[in-house]
């Protein structure tokens, strides 16, 4: 059984996962293919600033996007943006926190960028739409809290699990799903940002990560195989069940989270 935390929109099941920003549904991905202006990226590439208050949705690779900390440059929150979610929201689609943010390229990457009134305009047509990119910002900082949540409790070893198991669900993945998984119980991941990066999100150091690497292959858990890690899917599924009961707290951190009703477009 796979354990997920989701928001019904219309008929559209919306997951919420620790530090990956929400995927949207297939209709709303359908309308950003269809009408998104395709940049290319490669890594380190700083993608907020070319769009401004556009909306940028993620095609392929991954970016980071992060709370900078006043005065410095190292981030005080980072979340991971995948293929079929959104990067850069701007106004449009969250609350302004006077927060300086940044978003940046971890790998190469293909976005599509759409100005919110385009949006605006879908959520005219379909209510369904409109309460999916409304409540957009919401779900976003559940997963950024259930992160923060994880990597207060849990040791460096789970903290990694878990960001490999719920990475299979909080990034589009190919139709053909039956191809991620062996005969003998082998689960290929997506293709994950650097090792310097997953330590960073998950608050530990990367010599303390790469010893964790290192057991799981010594002990049959991790291994690298046609060009991506694969992890065995009895750990895959340990690792989803030990994360249940901090997905049940949804409820609770979005009542905290004031929700937008309408959208906001910058003068």
């Amino acid at each position: 059984q796979v354990f997920r935390v989701s928001l019904e929109v219309g008929m559209v099941s919306l997951e919420v996962m620790p530090w990956f920003s929400p995927a949207v549904s297939p209709e709303i991905s359908r309308v950003m293919h269809n009408l998104g202006y395709r940049t290319e990226f490669w890594p380190g590439d700083e993608i907020g600033r070319r769009f401004f208050h556009r909306v940028v949705f993620m095609a392929s690779g991954f970016a980071a996007g992060a709370v900078i900390a006043p005065g410095q440059h190292a981030p005080l929150l980072m979340t991971l943006a995948g293929a079929g979610s959104f990067a850069v929201t701007g106004a449009a689609l969250s609350i302004d926190d006077n927060q300086p943010r940044r978003c940046w390229a971890l790998t190469r990457c293909t976005t599509l960028s759409v100005s919110p009134e385009i949006l605006l305009r879908l959520s005219e047509v379909e209510s369904a739409w409109n309460k999916e990119l409304t409540s957009y910002y919401v779900r976003r900082c559940v997963s950024e809290r259930f992160g923060q949540m994880v990597c207060h409790v849990a040791k460096p070893d789970r903290r990694l699990g878990v960001l490999m198991a719920t990475s299979l669900d909080a990034v589009a993945q190919p139709v053909h799903a039956k191809l991620r998984e062996t005969a003998d119980g082998w689960v290929r991941l997506p293709h994950l940002p650097s090792r310097k990066l997953i330590a960073s999100v998950i608050s530990c150091s990367s010599t303390t990560l790469d010893q964790v690497i290192r057991d799981w292959s010594d002990q049959g858990i991790l291994r690298h195989a046609e060009g991506a890690l694969w992890m065995k899917k009895t750990a895959v599924t340990e690792h989803r069940q030990w994360l249940t009961p901090f997905l049940q707290m949804q409820k609770d951190i979005e009542n905290a989270v004031n929700v937008r009703q309408n959208f906001h477009f910058p003068e």
